[in-house]
């Protein structure tokens, strides 16, 4: 119905919109983007529509991108904080009734640090039905201005195959599993170095709705400097289940909720834990306030709160 009336009327752009729109469900993304890129380049398209469109455009890349392919990363940040240190914030403690200084370096101490952090990804295709060999590198620092003491980097290294499952009750399905192997430095030294296996199952569970599980497990062996020994009672393991919901609430807005399950098993009991946590999450695409109008911005809220037992 949509090609008859472009057909009467050559060049609409409502009518070329949903017509793309409906390529698009179909999976025929060639032709949807072709007509995608007609609406987003005329003069007279509102904001809202080519809004729409970018977010049209950036899902079929998206998808093209879960084909196989190269991509990265690089993401800086400032933090600043009024107890860097996680120190108590008195002069001093009583232990069995008695009252000890602390010394100037266990007070908390207010500091501001940069953090910055690399992520490269190369996805092999395996065959033609949709599977992948998904290949992953994570790097970050972080660099504190006064307490240089807490400076840390991190390395990861993921590796697995990602599997389509797109059957009637997982549509749109992805399974993987992916083997990890990361070691972190605390003040240029070695601190803790980790190994593991992790799997998550995502698939759409209405045409706007997905629902993602995922199951991470991980052993850790912290081998701090002789200063810092203590920190060898966190070797353990570590378990990490999650459950997240999302939704596309209108052309621009997006909500997730979901509840994260930790647990650790330190080699010491005090120094381990259970943590449920749920999260709340809010998305926005919108107009760029700089640079070409063409690359919509996107501004999140995210809400988290937990409870360690």
């Amino acid at each position: 119905t949509y090609e008859r009336l472009l057909i009467q009327h050559p060049g609409t752009a409502r009518i070329q919109l949903e017509l793309a729109a409906l390529y698009f469900r179909l999976g025929a993304h060639a032709q949807a983007r072709a007509l995608f890129s007609a609406v987003s380049q005329r003069e007279d398209t509102p904001d809202n529509v080519r809004l729409r469109v970018q977010g049209y455009l950036a899902q079929i890349d998206g998808q093209r991108r879960q084909r196989g392919g190269f991509s990265g990363r690089v993401s800086l940040g400032l933090r600043a904080e009024s107890n860097a240190n996680a120190a108590p914030d008195v002069g001093s403690i009583a232990l069995n009734g008695l009252e000890f200084e602390l010394a100037p370096e266990a007070r908390a101490s207010s500091d501001q640090s940069a953090q910055l952090s690399l992520g490269l990804r190369q996805r092999q295709p395996l065959g033609g039905s949709g599977h992948l060999l998904d290949m992953a590198f994570n790097a970050a620092s972080s660099h504190s201005r006064t307490l240089d003491r807490l400076d840390n980097q991190m390395a990861e290294v993921r590796i697995g195959p990602d599997f389509s499952v797109d059957t009637a009750l997982l549509r749109q399905g992805r399974w993987w599993t992916s083997a990890a192997l990361a070691q972190s430095w605390l003040d240029g030294s070695r601190y803790q170095s980790s190994h593991g296996i992790s799997s998550g199952l995502r698939w759409a569970v209405a045409r706007q709705s997905a629902m993602q599980l995922g199951l991470d497990w991980r052993d850790e062996s912290y081998t701090p400097e002789a200063q810092a020994a203590s920190a060898r009672a966190y070797s353990g393991q570590r378990w990490r289940s999650s459950a997240m919901f999302s939704r596309q609430a209108a052309d621009n807005w997006q909500w997730m909720a979901g509840l994260v399950w930790e647990q650790r098993n330190a080699a010491t009991r005090w120094d381990s834990y259970d943590e449920p946590r749920l999260q709340l999450g809010l998305s926005h695409r919108h107009a760029a306030w700089l640079g070409p109008r063409t690359h919509p911005w996107t501004s999140a809220l995210s809400l988290q709160h937990a409870w360690r037992r």
